[in-house]
């Protein structure tokens, strides 16, 4: 589906109004709510306004979130398809090869608008509460919604694409799945990856699954060829 370019004035800069501008435009259904198409519709935005994403604020905190939430979606759907096909008596999340996400799923995943925008804004709260631990403790510094945005204005996305691509094809050819810091390996800049990983995500040329907040981030390869 085609990006649809809207007047930067038009957009909200908060990511609760850029769900609730999706509703009224039709865009998506706020008393039935399909998460994968959610998460497509709302990287869109990001998408259509890439130069501007400076004025998003917690936007790509957002979409972070709502990625490993359409991701969740995605395998619950396949897991949906084999329950079908085979009678399973016993079934062992564990043996289940992509990591568990902490999104609650099935039965407890958002229905309606306002039980996504609670889920999203919990999983917020969660994510500033572990940035704040890991301060406490010393870690390693983790990628804020800040650090991101400082940066993202002044570096050239499109640029710094085309760069990734021809690396994600060159370690596509040794594994099908990638994690963030095996790019960081090229010396790349952690956040202007990390940005250019999510636009990539929008056109589908990878898939992106990152089971924790501001943990390890997997890349497979998506519909269309990087």
């Amino acid at each position: 589906m085609p990006v649809t370019y809207i007047p930067m004035s038009d957009i909200p800069d908060d990511p609760v109004e850029i769900l609730v501008r999706l509703a009224k435009d039709n865009e998506i259904d706020p008393w039935n709510i399909n998460i994968i198409d959610v998460a497509d519709k709302f990287l869109e935005q990001l998408e259509s306004h890439r130069s501007d994403i400076r004025y998003f604020g917690r936007t790509l905190h957002y979409a972070a979130i709502l990625l490993r939430m359409k991701a969740d979606a995605i395998i619950d759907e396949k897991e949906d398809e084999t329950e079908g096909k085979e009678e399973l008596d016993h079934f062992d999340i564990e043996e289940y090869p992509i990591p568990e996400p902490q999104i609650h799923r099935r039965s407890k995943r958002p229905v309606t608008l306002d039980e996504l925008i609670s889920e999203l804004k919990k999983a917020e709260k969660v994510g500033v509460r572990r940035v704040a631990r890991n301060k406490e403790k010393g870690g390693k510094p983790v990628m804020t919604v800040a650090d991101i945005l400082s940066v993202a204005h002044e570096e050239k996305i499109e640029e710094n694409i085309l760069k990734l691509e021809v690396i994600l094809n060159e370690k596509f050819k040794q594994n099908d799945v990638i994690t963030l810091e095996e790019l960081l390996e090229h010396n790349t800049d952690k956040i202007i990856t990390y940005i250019s990983l999510l636009f990539m995500a929008t056109r589908k040329a990878i898939w992106l699954e990152q089971p924790e907040l501001f943990g390890e981030l997997y890349i497979t390869r998506g519909e269309s060829d990087v």
